[in-house]
């Protein structure tokens, strides 16, 4: 007999035991003074006389009885111990998994995007898709891919469309967009854009800002959508660009340091940003010895997403707006539509290897990961068409 065998034959005998004395007290009216002592009550004379003539029920019948099914019951119990382990080891693991999965949504938002279509999670690839018409008709194909590019290879396929991986994943993106508005607007902002933390206080204060962030004034005979004097461009943007140009200008739109010290605000903290704002020499590589976003997520170069995120981030930083979603409380600027234009404008140069915007991911590169082993703009002086 092995012994898992014993314990089971002990545990049943036991369990038998238990359940005779148990019936044999209740039968013969409980000999022993275990009731008396956990109710010490007296028992009244008329109670006692219905006892005298209640009639005996049948003894051995109903010890065999119990001690057969407590016999089973003892079999079954350990059924259930093993049933519930398995069922915990199951619950363990699936909250593993969760964790997991929302630690990937925030790594989704640091190097992908802001936002993600909740359509994504149940989508299937598209053999056809064509990555020329990813923001034209293919968005939900294009940001799927963006998903699979993180997720290692035993969260992808069906478990993707489950419900507690779709708001596991959630949970992490609106953690991590949490994080980073109050870190933009209340933590790093005085480093990110050298200003006064009274600069960034309210959306008040923030609105001597506007003009910096793309605003401008309608002409006479222009068109003015709602009534509005003005609204907001999303490349004529001097906060964007490195020499401050308030238009676009293809050579310096990405470059601007306040998008590079944002970045690495989120990625390795305040302090990191702040080196660099001293340090205008761009010779200011700083990493934390503690944890940070870029150890956790294994940030180690440049990506499309982020540069287009930290350029919505530095627009919605100065902004009067207070909530960091896709359309302004306050300017009415669709955040997420302005993503999604950045995001063009540089995977399309990559794609066709275009001059400018491959030296900006070495700039980026360059300043904020300096010692990466890949780099998008590793090609940088290619003969691609600009854009």
């Amino acid at each position: 007999m092995s012994v898992s065998q014993l314990k089971k034959a002990v545990r049943a005998s036991q369990l038998q035991k238990n359940l005779a004395e148990k019936t044999l007290r209740r039968v013969l009216g409980d000999i022993t003074n275990r009731e008396e002592e956990d109710d010490p009550a007296p028992t009244s004379k008329k109670n006692a006389a219905q006892k005298r003539h209640q009639k005996p029920p049948a003894k051995q019948h109903h010890i065999q009885e119990d001690v057969s099914s407590d016999h089973e019951t003892g079999e079954d119990a350990e059924d259930d111990m093993d049933g519930r382990s398995e069922q915990s080891a199951t619950e363990q693991s699936v909250t593993e998994q969760s964790a997991t999965v929302t630690s990937l949504g925030r790594r989704f938002v640091l190097l992908k995007g802001l936002w993600i279509k909740t359509a994504v999670f149940g989508a299937t690839l598209d053999d056809d898709y064509d990555p020329q018409k990813r923001f034209d008709r293919e968005k939900v194909q294009g940001q799927l891919r963006d998903l699979l590019d993180i997720l290692p290879d035993r969260l992808k396929g069906q478990i993707m469309q489950e419900g507690w991986f779709r708001r596991a994943f959630m949970a992490g993106v609106n953690s991590q967009r949490s994080n980073t508005s109050t870190r933009i607007q209340h933590v790093a902002g005085t480093s990110i854009y050298d200003c006064s933390a009274g600069d960034l206080l309210t959306p008040a204060a923030r609105r001597k800002f506007r003009e910096e962030i793309g605003w401008y004034d309608f002409e006479d005979g222009d068109e003015r959508p709602g009534g509005t004097p003005g609204e907001y461009a999303s490349l004529d943007v001097s906060i964007l660009h490195k020499n401050g140009s308030k238009e676009y200008d293809i050579h310096t739109c990405f470059l601007s340091p306040v998008l590079m010290r944002l970045f690495v605000a989120l990625i390795r903290g305040a302090n990191a940003a702040a080196a660099m704002l001293k340090d205008e020499s761009d010779e200011s590589f700083i990493v934390p010895k503690t944890d940070n976003m870029e150890r956790i997520h294994q940030i180690d170069h440049t990506e499309p997403g982020v540069i287009a995120a930290s350029s919505v981030l530095a627009i919605w930083g100065k902004s009067a707006d207070v909530c960091l979603q896709t359309r302004g409380d306050h300017t009415h600027i669709d955040y997420e539509q302005r993503s999604e234009e950045y995001l063009e404008i540089l995977t399309t140069g990559l794609r066709k290897k275009s001059p400018s915007i491959l030296r900006v991911f070495s700039e980026w590169d360059r300043v904020v990961f300096p010692n990466a082993e890949t780099s998008h703009g590793e090609h940088d002086g290619g003969n691609g068409d600009e854009q």
